[in-house]
């Protein structure tokens, strides 16, 4: 009985945003997948910013493949809103919880 409860007593590693065990990463890492978060997500914006307003100013881009082009660009500007949202959402729920 003593092993066992001398073994429950030490203290367990905490889990990750995985959920695996492991040691803690460095606050560098955080901070650079952050500023490439958001550099991806500003680059994405504008890009597809771009493809919108150049197939709504030219009259000669306004043909089938274009349309579909334009369609891609604002479908990609939803993903890219959502994924905003979604991680917000995330890092709002890992903060609570602890």
């Amino acid at each position: 009985m003593g092993a066992r409860a001398a073994r429950n007593s030490v203290p367990r590693r905490e889990r990750n945003a995985c959920g695996q065990r492991g040691a803690q990463r460095p606050p560098w890492v955080a901070t650079t997948l952050g500023c490439f978060l958001i550099f991806t997500i500003v680059v994405d914006i504008l890009g597809n910013l771009l493809v919108i307003f150049s197939v709504y100013r030219n009259k000669k881009l306004r043909n089938f493949l274009c349309n579909r082009l334009l369609l891609v660009g604002v479908e990609w500007m939803f993903v890219c809103v959502y994924c905003i949202v979604r991680s917000e959402h995330l890092s709002g729920q890992s903060e609570s919880a602890s």
